[in-house]
C-alpha cells in the first residue's frame, strides 16, 4: 500500500508498507536503508512482482 498522508502525516512524506518479509534490495536502498526516489521505487516494486511469479510474459 502506497500513500501520503492517508495514515496521518504531511503529504510531502510518502509511506510505502510492505510485508516484513519483503525484504529492501540493498542495491536499490540509500546509505540509510531506505529507497529513495521514484525510480528506486518502481524497480524494487516490480523486483518483488517478479520474485512472486508476475512480469514473466512481459519482454
Amino acid at each position: 500500500m502506497g500513500c501520503h498522508g492517508g495514515v496521518g502525516g504531511w503529504q510531502t512524506r510518502p509511506l510505502l508498507v510492505h510485508p516484513a518479509g519483503w525484504r529492501v534490495d540493498p542495491a536499490l536502498a540509500g546509505p540509510s536503508g531506505l529507497l529513495y526516489g521514484a525510480d528506486a521505487l518502481h524497480r524494487q516494486l516490480v523486483a518483488w512482482l517478479e520474485a512472486l511469479g508476475h512480469r514473466g510474459d512481459l519482454r
